[in-house]
């Protein structure tokens, strides 16, 4: 397993261990994929995923495994992944959970086991980065990442004491800034194209000696469209707490671009986790890896395609590059692969083939 783990991720050897002068390269393909040319920061990105197995009960009633009165679903999954610079993220690693566990629950080591991967990779942990949401702000992971030499860029949110932080910046710090693709505000349930952000220093679970960390907050704060006629500005706050170095507007713009991550779980969810084939919690695990290879190697096969294909949804590889019509012939101790004539994806198909099955390099 962990060589074909490391087989899929070796591209990152590049990523992580590289150090560009700030300026220089292909920023354009860093930006698709959060990784700033300057940081060079390889970023492992950490969330869950929800999905169920609908068990016949008596009655005629449907019922999930692991079925909870709050949770239509009876697992709840968790992924690491690690994005390249020209390709959609890969699974790094998955860990199966009952549909009752907290989001951050087994987290911590799930991370130090993807950072070991990425170490084996040839990474260097501080040149990594560890992002996620609101539901992994917990001092067990960040503590874990730290201790690795790892930075980390986590969501926070609007607990009292960074409430009183916020409150604490001065009027004059706020930096405008423009966003060339809007961001949807989920609270707001709108677009915005343009907002202020903002540092101060943060030490984050200040009251637990085990746990305690120093860095940064980061907060970017957005007009409230919900009172658009009031005297003075609403203002909508969102924070993350960071130790990287990053200057504020590219520390930012990276921690944002986390949402890469959906991309992964929605193409799972859409694909062989859309229903986990068994009651038995022990086999649902062996489908959630063998899912998670599956998706590695389908990216693996869109990246040997074209550029396109690196950065296509699972849904669109599977129908230009194996789900396609063919007729297989049988002759004279050979194999032939009949094709349509004049399809679409006739260049493409013939290209990943041909990528998978060259002859080997003569020595």
């Amino acid at each position: 397993m962990d060589h074909l783990e490391g087989q899929v991720l070796g591209e990152f050897t590049e990523v992580a261990g590289c150090e560009p002068a700030p300026g220089h390269g292909d920023r354009a393909g860093d930006d698709r994929l959060g990784i700033q040319r300057s940081s060079c920061y390889l970023v492992i990105l950490v969330d869950t995923v929800l999905a169920g197995t609908p068990l016949p009960v008596p009655g005629g009633v449907d019922k999930p495994a692991h079925a909870l009165t709050t949770r239509p679903w009876g697992y709840h999954p968790l992924l690491t992944t690690l994005p390249t610079r020209q390709s959609a993220p890969v699974v790094a690693g998955t860990r199966m959970r009952g549909g009752n566990a907290g989001s951050a629950r087994g987290a911590a080591s799930l991370v130090t086991e993807t950072i070991n991967l990425a170490r084996r990779c040839g990474a260097r942990p501080d040149r990594m980065l560890f992002r996620g949401d609101s539901a992994f702000y917990a001092g067990e992971i960040v503590s874990a990442c730290r201790r690795q030499g790892m930075e980390v860029s986590v969501t926070v949110a609007q607990y009292p004491n960074v409430q009183r932080a916020i409150a604490a910046i001065d009027d004059d710090a706020w930096t405008a800034i423009r966003y060339p693709q809007a961001v949807w505000d989920e609270a707001g349930q709108s677009w915005v194209s343009d907002a202020e952000i903002a540092e101060t220093p943060f030490t984050a679970f200040a009251d637990d000696k085990n746990h305690r960390v120093a860095g940064r907050l980061i907060v970017r704060r957005v007009k409230d469209k919900n009172h658009p006629d009031a005297l003075f500005p609403v203002w909508r706050y969102h924070a993350c707490f960071t130790t990287s170095t990053l200057p504020l507007v590219e520390a930012e713009k990276t921690h944002r671009q986390h949402a890469i991550i959906e991309h992964v779980n929605d193409d799972l969810e859409h694909g062989p986790l859309a229903h986990i084939p068994s009651g038995v919690f022990a086999a649902n695990a062996v489908w959630l890896t063998l899912a998670a290879l599956a998706h590695n190697l389908l990216r693996a096969a869109g990246s040997l395609t074209s550029a396109f294909h690196a950065k296509a949804r699972a849904a669109t590889l599977r129908r230009t590059l194996i789900n396609i019509p063919a007729r297989v012939a049988r002759r004279a101790r050979s194999i032939t692969l009949h094709l349509p004539t004049h399809w679409p994806g006739e260049h493409d198909w013939h290209h990943l083939f041909h990528a998978t099955h060259a002859p080997p390099a003569t020595s």
